[in-house]
């Protein structure tokens, strides 16, 4: 099974829920407006950022050669386009991304729309970075409006990538109603940065392991404002479909603050949710 950063944001989704104590529609603090936005917004920054980074390596690789298990986005149903295309491999690369009139790719997600992809240089390379933008893009029915930049701040004192994360946009709904969104995350590539899928097969990718913090803020599709912060940094490893450790914060502008913590690495479906003094465990 592969395993994708994006799962932070899918784990997001524990958000969901509701006091058991008091009725939802009682006060906002029980409601569950904002998080299921959240959810979405994260969702879909996070899936930008992987089919970025997808593009970029996609970019540079004779097309006689690709290996479609490296490529979960791209692999089944988008029209990549290249500029300038193999065999030069030189940056910087203008990279096309296109889903026609719609397909379903391998993660069972319908899209429709293009992306466009601007990379400065490899996904490795420090001081490179790619910028994502949206057109007419749609997944399940969502449009999906605005930008999403990487940046690789280079090595820090630990010999650990550094990336910075940015993103601005807008999600309209299906009934058309519309989210806004807007983050910064800062990622450290803390192991398995020596090893990739090509020298080391799956292995190369599941010995990954990231640190996550920044904050984000936007407002709901019903008009309440909110920000979101990660108070104790979130630990990905790809070898595990759960974050391991790490909490964040969702503080709507009406109501209570949602915690979500994930303990103290354990690779388990099991995390905590509070709400106004009242913690229950949850089963992700």
């Amino acid at each position: 099974m592969q395993f994708r950063i994006s799962s932070l944001s899918l784990l997001v989704l524990v958000l969901i829920f509701t006091g058991c104590r008091k009725d939802k529609d009682e006060d906002q603090s029980y409601s569950t407006g904002v998080s299921k936005d959240f959810y979405r917004a994260e969702y879909e920054s996070n899936q930008l950022s992987d089919i970025g980074e997808e593009a970029v390596g996609y970019s540079t690789e004779d097309p006689s050669g690709k290996r479609s298990l490296a490529y979960w986005y791209l692999s089944s149903c988008a029209t990549v386009t290249v500029s300038p295309a193999w065999p030069d491999t030189t940056f910087p690369k203008t990279i096309g991304v296109d889903f026609g009139s719609g397909c379903t790719g391998m993660d069972g997600r319908y899209r429709t729309g293009n992306l466009t992809i601007v990379a400065t240089g490899r996904y490795r390379t420090p001081g490179s970075s790619y910028t994502v933008t949206s057109s007419n893009y749609t997944v399940d029915s969502y449009l999906i409006q605005g930008t999403k930049t990487v940046t690789n701040t280079g090595y820090n004192s630990s010999s650990q990538l550094v990336y910075e994360i940015d993103m601005n946009g807008t999600i309209t709904k299906p009934d058309s109603t519309v989210i806004t969104y807007t983050s910064d995350r800062t990622r450290k590539w803390v192991d398995g940065i020596n090893t990739n899928i090509y020298t080391h097969g799956i292995s190369g990718r599941t010995d990954d392991v990231y640190w996550i913090t920044g904050d984000a803020s936007g407002q709901s599709s019903n008009g309440t404002s909110f920000t979101a912060d990660i108070t104790d940094q979130l630990v990905i490893e790809l070898d595990c479909q759960y974050i391991t450790s790490g909490e964040l914060e969702i503080d709507p502008s009406n109501a209570l603050t949602r915690t979500i913590n994930w303990g103290n690495g354990n690779c388990d479906n099991q995390a905590t949710v509070s709400v106004a003094g009242y913690t229950t465990t949850i089963t992700l």
